[in-house]
């Protein structure tokens, strides 16, 4: 992360889709975390087994070194809730990549 120039660092979204709320948090900190705080009225959605989702965000974390809070505060429908956790995370993302001016990260130690 210090090769990089400097970016926002953080990023938060709650989103609401349909009977869906979630909220995705992210910190590009160099350090590894996930929370995943979520429920499943259903198992699949379609074909695909939920509990997919939580290996997916395990390997991102991971790999790209952040730290990621996930939370489905509140769905009914399997479908809905996994839509807006990933538009919510996608945003936030978004956020936290984006370039910032000057060239120093935003950490209090110098550096990420």
């Amino acid at each position: 992360y210090t090769a990089i120039p400097a970016i926002r660092r953080y990023g938060s979204m709650v989103l609401p889709m349909d009977d869906a709320l979630c909220e995705a948090v992210i910190d590009l900190c160099n350090r590894p975390y996930l929370v995943y705080q979520t429920h499943w009225p259903q198992a699949f959605v379609g074909q695909l087994d939920v509990s997919l989702f939580r290996e997916f965000f395990q390997a991102f974390v991971s790999n790209a070194r952040c730290n990621l809070h996930l939370h489905c505060r509140w769905g009914e429908n399997s479908h809905h809730i996994i839509e807006a956790i990933f538009k919510a995370f996608g945003i936030a993302l978004n956020q936290a990549a984006k370039a910032q001016k000057g060239s120093q990260a935003m950490s209090t130690k110098g550096s990420l």
